[in-house]
């Protein structure tokens, strides 16, 4: 695998803050180089290329997804921008993965499935919390049965948005505590659950922006299993994850934003214990690791499209049920 032939390029639509910080990881991959990165301003495009010793700069979305050259698409973009330009990067046969949300709706969503799967493209949504290993211990101990059957999911994340970070406080660039945040949430509860919620009763707030800064959800699953969240812009940053099953219950502090090293409770017939998780790689380093495996090896990346549709649907529910 170690050939040219299996040498994927890479572009980079849009220098953006998450772009500049991800770089070392991206360009830490063994089958891959960065060809190419776009920026809507030129000074932009060429400072993050210097930076990065990247081979080519546009100011010209289009021009980056044209260029023959290039295999595969990150999307980095502000949240509205991600549909229209993932649809773009397939037509032209790209494979892409896109920072979340992949979508603002799920017929969107379903529309780039389609997509992919028609063009027989690799196609995946940027939740890098899923690739730490202490997300797939906590998935381990609900499949064991160690606990017995699962009967409730709680989880809260909790952030102080920078009133700078202007898309993200605009209906119009998809801003909004639902797509930033509250997205992790349902994520994470649908990866837990493997299924899409049948009801759904929420409540959600304004206060300093025309976007929900506020989003609370319950939701009620086909098997029986419930689940409720708790976001918000408003702070102070706190998140965390408690399940509870027949015979326990178990409690993450931080499911989102893992360490190398984390501790967990797990209390099994009323004893307590912690249990040490540890993973020294980045969770975004082990994103584009799969993402690229995914493309040499044709296979479905770990963070699967029916994974993001599912939380797409889960988030539509829980907006349709807010009172006016």
């Amino acid at each position: 695998m170690d050939s040219a032939k299996n040498q994927l390029k890479w572009g980079v639509l849009g220098a953006a803050q998450i772009a500049d910080r991800l770089m070392p990881f991206l360009q830490s991959l063994q089958h891959s180089t960065i060809h190419a990165v776009a920026s809507r301003s030129m000074d932009r495009a060429q400072s993050f290329s210097q930076k990065w010793s990247i081979p080519v700069a546009t100011q010209h979305y289009q021009e980056l997804i044209e260029n023959p050259e290039i295999q595969v698409l990150y999307i980095p973009l502000a949240n509205h921008l991600h549909y229209v330009w993932t649809k773009k990067a397939l037509l032209a046969g790209k494979h892409v993965l896109c920072e979340k949300p992949i979508t603002l709706s799920s017929l969107e969503l379903q529309e780039l499935i389609e997509l992919s799967q028609s063009h027989q493209l690799i196609l995946a949504e940027g939740f890098m919390y899923r690739h730490h290993s202490q997300t797939e211990y906590i998935k381990k101990i609900i499949e064991s049965g160690e606990l017995g059957k699962m009967i409730h999911i709680r989880a809260a994340f909790h952030s102080v948005l920078p009133l700078q970070e202007a898309t993200r406080l605009f209906p119009e660039t998809g801003g909004g505590v639902q797509w930033d945040i509250a997205c992790y949430l349902a994520n994470l509860i649908q990866f837990l659950t493997d299924q899409a919620p049948i009801q759904a009763r929420a409540w959600g707030r304004t206060v300093h922006a025309p976007v929900l800064e506020i989003l609370n959800a319950s939701f009620e699953f086909q098997n029986g299993i419930t689940a409720n969240f708790e976001s918000s812009f408003l702070g102070p940053r706190r998140e965390l994850l408690e399940i509870h099953f027949e015979s326990g219950w178990l409690q993450v502090p931080r499911p989102f934003k893992p360490s190398t090293k984390e501790e967990i409770t797990v209390v099994k017939n009323r004893t307590p214990e912690m249990r040490v998780i540890e993973d020294p790689l980045s969770p975004y380093l082990k994103q584009f690791l799969d993402f690229e495996k995914s493309v040499l090896e044709k296979k479905q990346p770990l963070v699967s499209l029916k994974s993001s549709l599912e939380t797409t649907q889960a988030i539509e529910l829980a907006l349709r049920s807010l009172k006016p």
